[in-house]
């Protein structure tokens, strides 16, 4: 394996490569720098490397041609700090993503990731996963969190998102794209976007408490409803939405446009409206 302590540069290039770990940072020194990594050869379609997390606040990843990118949070609980990653890469298709960790102070976000990449697969990470919509582009993916609170980003009627185990957790869903239609979006289902920017959604939605949607863009609006007991929070969009939050103490946040929003409660809870 490769062990980078520091650099003197924001970036440092690794040519011709012939091993496949890295080590960033160690227990008494950071590294939050760019990573330029170029393996011996790129042909092929089973091109791996993985980066060991073990000290940093935040890094860039360039993987070009390397189709599996492994990030491994070691921090574990000598640290609260979420490690920052951003991947870029040209010449990779259908890429993907593993993120893992042990410890539940091992969080991950995931600030930058290359179209190439379509898969996330974070179900060996104990921590939290983030991946906002500012990080992906507008094609399918399928993301999968792991055991922590997440929040994953769909910006596409094609992506998979499953919010992984829901036991002790909040799993957030941040819904963007530019709107024409109306999304509908209910909490209680298994299959949880109904529709997806006025058209029925075919692809599946799954583990999520909250949903976010007030960084969509566009003129449509949503219909949301939220959980059976489970106390959501729950973020509409910019427009005029229909919000029934459901049972639990919840918290909506209506954001702009003339809503509906209906509180039905079978026993005491008290609801925010923000």
């Amino acid at each position: 394996f490769i062990k980078i302590e520091e650099a003197s540069t924001d970036k440092l290039t690794i040519n011709n490569a012939s091993i496949s770990t890295i080590n960033v940072g160690t227990s008494g020194a950071n590294f939050d720098h760019t990573i330029d990594y170029n393996i011996t050869t790129i042909t092929g379609s089973s091109d791996e490397v993985t980066f060991n997390l073990v000290n940093l606040t935040e890094i860039d990843v360039d993987t070009d041609g390397i189709e599996t990118v492994n990030i491994v949070a070691k921090a574990g609980a000598g640290s609260t700090t979420t490690d920052t990653v951003g991947i870029a890469a040209s010449t990779v298709t259908n890429g993907t993503v593993n993120v893992s960790g042990t410890d539940a102070d091992d969080e991950v976000t995931l600030d930058a990731v290359a179209s190439g990449y379509t898969t996330v697969n974070a179900t060996a990470l104990a921590g939290d996963l983030t991946i906002g919509l500012a990080a992906r582009d507008a094609v399918a993916m399928t993301i999968t969190g792991g055991t922590g609170s997440n929040s994953i980003a769909m910006e596409h009627a094609g992506d998979v998102l499953d919010g992984g185990d829901t036991t002790g957790t909040t799993d957030t869903l941040v819904i963007g794209g530019i709107m024409t239609g109306t999304t509908v979006v209910d909490l209680t289902a298994d299959d949880i976007v109904v529709n997806y920017n006025g058209s029925a959604n075919a692809t599946v939605q799954k583990n999520f408490e909250n949903v976010d949607m007030s960084g969509a863009a566009g003129s449509g609006g949503a219909s949301i409803t939220g959980t059976t007991g489970a106390d959501a929070v729950i973020k509409g969009t910019q427009n005029a939405d229909s919000i029934n939050p459901g049972l639990g103490i919840d918290v909506i946040y209506p954001e702009a446009g003339a809503d509906t929003i209906v509180l039905t409660e079978s026993t005491q809870a008290v609801d925010t409206i923000v």
